[in-house]
């Protein structure tokens, strides 16, 4: 992986785990989740995504789906031993993560991979896999550990809730990437969601990779407010100039399975996705 050499790597000579995370539905995880995993790949990294979600949504945005129609449902095979874990991966087909690179980004060479491990409703049968093997919580991070060899970044998204997954997702990822929206509770649930994580501190030294605020409407006093609310609590953590504004651009980006980087490259949002990936890179030091 010569892509990685210049990393400040938290493990040595492996990939860098990201858990996209928040204890509230609809902020734009899946989404924060699909547009680093593509912009991240069209730059020449090779990523892996794992969805953690009983939904499916992840594989979903990007339109990829078995021939019955739903998101492949491997997770909890890999998790339970049943298939290595390069055997569930589903590759998302390359005109996907080709893509028109800012001209203020430098990629590392061709696009890589994108290589999703899907997760759908037999998800929800890990819990009690793990509670019937010895409680063993770093049973995801065993089972993806091959993953550290192919890939330069793996990008986990979770599901929108409080989940019995979430010990397994600490054990197994190196940073928190948290999206949030501009409301007034919005503080309320960062607080929630990283004490939630500190709590669970003894599965993993996962650490606060930077705070997303997502759907922001731009001279609306309220959002510029909650803004501003986050900003006091938790400084530098949030991404004030790494933020989505609302636009209906994303939901036709996913309807009809692209990032907005491929949708829209001129667009606003196209824009935004990229400060948002060049933020991710510079975050865990590399210069993008």
């Amino acid at each position: 992986m010569e892509n990685m050499k210049n990393l400040a790597l938290p493990k040595q000579n492996e990939a860098i785990t990201i858990a996209v995370v928040q204890e509230k539905g609809g902020v734009g995880k899946t989404t924060t989740a699909a547009t680093v995993s593509a912009g991240l790949a069209a730059l020449g990294y090779d990523v892996a995504g794992i969805d953690t979600d009983m939904q499916g949504h992840f594989i979903s945005t990007l339109r990829v789906f078995t021939s019955a129609g739903y998101p492949p449902d491997l997770l909890f095979d890999v998790v339970s031993r049943r298939r290595p874990v390069h055997e569930a991966l589903t590759p998302i087909p390359p005109e996907k993560i080709t893509l028109e690179i800012p001209s203020d980004m430098t990629p590392t060479g061709p696009p890589g991979r994108l290589d999703i491990l899907s997760g759908y409703l037999d998800t929800t049968l890990i819990p009690g896999w793990i509670r019937a093997h010895n409680n063993n919580w770093e049973a995801l991070r065993e089972v993806i550990a091959p993953l550290h060899q192919t890939h330069d970044f793996i990008i986990i998204d979770t599901p929108p809730t409080k989940s019995e997954m979430t010990p397994a997702i600490i054990a197994a990822s190196d940073y928190a990437l948290i999206p949030t929206l501009p409301e007034a509770l919005s503080v309320r649930q960062t607080s929630d969601t990283l004490e939630s994580i500190a709590n669970l501190s003894k599965y993993g030294d996962i650490r606060l990779l930077g705070i997303i605020p997502t759907m922001v409407r731009d001279g609306v006093l309220l959002h510029e407010e909650s803004l501003d609310e986050l900003t006091t609590a938790f400084g530098e953590s949030v991404w004030n100039e790494a933020y989505t504004s609302l636009s209906i651009i994303w939901g036709e980006a996913s309807a009809v399975g692209m990032s907005v980087m491929q949708y829209a490259p001129g667009h606003k949002a196209a824009c935004q996705a990229w400060r948002i990936v060049h933020k991710v890179l510079e975050s865990v030091g590399v210069k993008a």
